[in-house]
């Protein structure tokens, strides 16, 4: 029948990118999320991977963040980001 279960796992496989209208910036010790279109989850965690903060915005926002590396995870109904940021 041809079906090969193994096709799925090859290394030349084609990820398809979404794309993730907000923009995530780090500056004067806050978190800017803008560019928001819908409901949307942001996640910020340190880079131990404990989770610091976690909340939920329909429209732009700015949160209070300290000096350091942060993996901040956005979500909306059908794309998800995450980036490293640093704030100093």
């Amino acid at each position: 029948d041809g079906w090969d279960p193994f096709a799925l796992l090859s290394v030349n496989e084609v990820s398809v990118e979404t794309e993730f209208p907000a923009t995530i910036k780090a500056f004067d010790h806050k978190l800017h999320i803008s560019n928001v279109r819908s409901k949307t989850y942001i996640k910020v965690y340190s880079m131990t991977g404990v989770l610091m903060k976690a909340f939920e915005t329909s429209s732009d926002t700015s949160i209070n963040i300290t000096d350091g590396i942060w993996i901040v995870t956005v979500e909306s109904m059908n794309s998800k980001k995450t980036i490293k940021l640093i704030s100093h």
